[in-house]
């Protein structure tokens, strides 16, 4: 991650985030057809970068996306609220995907909101 935040700061925070979200993408797109454990692993470690790549991106866009600090604090406050309900409702949602619709779809379920250029498409 610390890595991922520099890159911002040299090549542009949304070109990393946007780079970050089709990695993640592609990365749960192999997961969800992966055939073996291996491709499985293997593409849970590209999630991982995708991941890497757009967390410290986020906040940088968040703060930058509002000069007034009134309005950055609640935006900071706002982003750091969804990232900690994430926490909670990730196994939630989860198991209620793996209980109506298999394993496979914990991993598909993320390949529309990247096709659709999630938050940043902007």
């Amino acid at each position: 991650m610390l890595t991922s935040g520099a890159a911002g700061d040299r090549y542009g925070h949304k070109r990393v985030v946007l780079t970050g979200l089709g990695v993640f993408g592609a990365g749960s797109l192999a997961c969800g057809l992966a055939q073996s454990a291996g491709v499985l692993v293997a593409a849970r470690v590209v999630q991982g970068v995708g991941a890497a790549l757009l967390l410290p991106g986020t906040l940088a866009i968040v703060g930058r996306a509002f000069p007034d600090d009134a309005a950055r604090a609640l935006a900071i406050g706002v982003w750091a609220a969804i990232g900690s309900l994430a926490l909670p409702a990730g196994p939630l949602v989860g198991g209620a995907l793996v209980d109506g619709f298999g394993w496979r779809a914990v991993f598909l379920i993320n390949v529309p909101v990247v096709l659709q250029g999630g938050p940043c498409r902007r």
